[in-house]
């Protein structure tokens, strides 16, 4: 596969037209959507050095078209050791994914190591040899539910599921949390109403990371996050399904 070096502001620019720049790619692996102005910092200069070295935007494309871009940069560190410091990448193919590994290795003789921001369970990872990569930083965020009802409707469910689930809520901090719902899921869409018999019992706190995916339905029944019985804990891990969110910025 082609990889061409591109102009670095039209890239740029073109990241900047999608809010979600990874929007493209299967949703099972996206990132969450970002602010367009937190994209003049992930494509922005090393976040170490005091110069600014210039990231480079470099496009894979595709028999049909751009399959992936990366913006990287070579840059020495103050204990000596230089590194290519990756400050965004997309992949839509594993043919792309090989390219930008193989992109990578072509700078061995100029880095010791190569630096991006992902996931802790990043794709990009199990097409490497071996496994020699590590994690440097690793923060886990916080997310707290406001209006559970809302919440649950906006979330988006996998589509091949129908099913209703019959939570019961409890919030210490906004009473109208609390209380009896009925969640039903179609097509990849809930409709929510109150009521129901509160078959899964669930603090907030609990919700709030099976709702995310951060845990799953077991490691919450273990927590004792969440009570009820064996089915409709399963049913709860089947609607709220997906791998762990992650954010390759900060704030």
């Amino acid at each position: 596969m082609p990889l061409s070096r591109a102009g670095s502001r039209g890239t740029r620019r073109d990241a900047r037209r999608s809010p979600d720049h990874r929007g493209a790619a299967p949703p099972a692996r996206r990132a969450l959507p970002r602010h367009p102005r937190s994209l003049g910092s992930a494509l922005g200069p090393h976040p170490k050095s005091g110069r600014l070295p210039p990231h480079r935007g470099y496009l894979l494309a595709g028999p049909d078209g751009v399959e992936g871009y990366c913006f990287a940069a070579s840059h020495r560190l103050p204990n000596q050791r230089n590194e290519l410091h990756v400050s965004d990448y997309v992949v839509e193919t594993p043919r792309a994914a090989r390219t930008l590994l193989a992109f990578f290795g072509t700078h061995a003789s100029l880095a010791d190591e190569v630096v991006w921001y992902g996931s802790a369970s990043d794709p990009l990872l199990a097409l490497l040899p071996e496994q020699r990569s590590r994690i440097t930083l690793l923060q886990v965020w916080m997310l707290r539910l406001l209006d559970v009802r809302r919440a649950l409707e906006s979330r988006g469910y996998p589509e091949a599921v129908s099913a209703r689930l019959e939570l019961e809520v409890q919030d210490d901090c906004i009473p109208e949390n609390s209380g009896r719902f009925v969640l039903d899921v179609s097509g990849g869409k809930a409709e929510v109403r109150t009521g129901g018999s509160g078959r899964l019992r669930l603090h907030v706190r609990g919700l709030a990371a099976l709702y995310t995916g951060f845990l799953s339905h077991v490691d919450l029944g273990l927590l004792r996050l969440a009570e009820g019985e064996p089915r409709d804990l399963a049913l709860a891990g089947a609607l709220f399904s997906g791998p762990p969110p992650a954010m390759p910025e900060i704030f």
